[in-house]
């Protein structure tokens, strides 16, 4: 979801850059303003969405490792492998 939120912004500021060079003004009808306005919005939203998402992944992470080492120290004080 992020991806795509942030390769279609990157694909409309493309075919913003693309019409700025051939026609030189863009007009106000058709999809030139959505082709305007879709990076402003969707950028900074990806970029939300991408901090939320090393956030989670961090904290799953973390949850993870810290089950690991306390089913490690169980296998510990009982004299078994922990596989």
């Amino acid at each position: 979801m992020v991806g795509a939120i942030i390769g279609l912004s990157l694909l409309s500021f493309a075919i913003t850059i693309v019409g700025w060079l051939t026609m030189h003004q863009l007009p106000a009808t058709g999809i030139w303003p959505l082709a305007l306005t879709l990076p402003l919005i969707g950028l900074p939203i990806g970029m939300v969405l991408m901090i939320v998402l090393f956030i989670v992944v961090g904290i799953r992470k973390s949850r993870e490792n810290r089950a690991n080492r306390a089913t490690a120290g169980k296998s510990a004080r009982t004299g078994r492998l922990s596989r």
